[in-house]
């Protein structure tokens, strides 16, 4: 259970953490190492929430959702739970579960990570935004190639456990510069990350309040975002 709450976390904790200038829907896809995890961003002003439904694993078919205050820096998860899950003790009688995560809290622990971005002289055009392109020359690994936007707002992964729960070195650097991606690939036919629509439109409020009915499971979160 923790395994796959940890998937959830990794799988979500992606969006714009100030994009107070664009509201609307960015529409993404994230490849992580197996599964391809499809995932749409509602963004008004500080408030973020982005919804995916889980591909594999115990939590198959289930939809999760991230509802992200800004102003605050902390992040609500709301999972589903699959039939059968909810006579867990802890877990009855609810819709599912509620985590409440700080991510500014966790994003200041990569504040000094070690990295070079270097501008390209290239630029495209992805989902009909333009964007720019970088690689990310880290000592030791292999270089990482995004193309980023300002005008979307920032860009956050944050650190929810150790190995490939922990952020990768290309989302803390434009976390850091407040910058987008709209893709990013460490090889032309590997995609790590894309953005395949971005729609401006208006976004009603009730998109980011905090259903009742989820049991709290906020304790669960003790130490998973620390590197081992």
């Amino acid at each position: 259970m923790k395994h796959g709450m940890l998937m959830v976390v990794s799988l979500l904790g992606v969006g714009p953490m100030s994009a107070q200038a664009f509201e609307g829907v960015i529409s993404t896809k994230l490849s992580p190492e197996s599964d391809v995890v499809e995932a749409n961003m509602s963004v008004k002003g500080p408030m973020m929430a982005t919804t995916v439904t889980m591909p594999s694993g115990p939590m198959a078919g289930q939809e999760a959702r991230m509802i992200m205050n800004n102003s605050t820096g902390k992040m609500t998860m709301l999972l589903q739970l699959p039939a059968g899950m909810g006579n867990i003790p802890g877990m009855a009688g609810g819709k599912g579960i509620k985590m409440v995560i700080d991510v500014k809290a966790e994003a200041a622990k990569y504040a000094n990570e070690p990295g070079e971005l270097k501008k390209l002289a290239t630029t495209q055009k992805i989902a009909g935004h333009s964007c720019d392109d970088y690689e990310l020359v880290t000592k030791g690994k292999k270089s990482t190639f995004m193309c980023v936007t300002d005008d979307l707002g920032a860009f956050s992964l944050p650190s929810m456990g150790g190995g490939r729960n922990s952020p990768s070195d290309w989302s803390r650097i434009l976390q850091a510069k407040s910058l987008f991606p709209l893709k990013v690939w460490t090889s032309p036919d590997k995609a790590l990350f894309e953005v395949t629509a971005i729609q401006r439109k208006s976004i009603p409020a009730s998109t980011f309040v905090i259903p009742e009915g989820y049991n709290d499971m906020s304790g669960m979160m003790g130490g998973m975002g620390r590197r081992p």
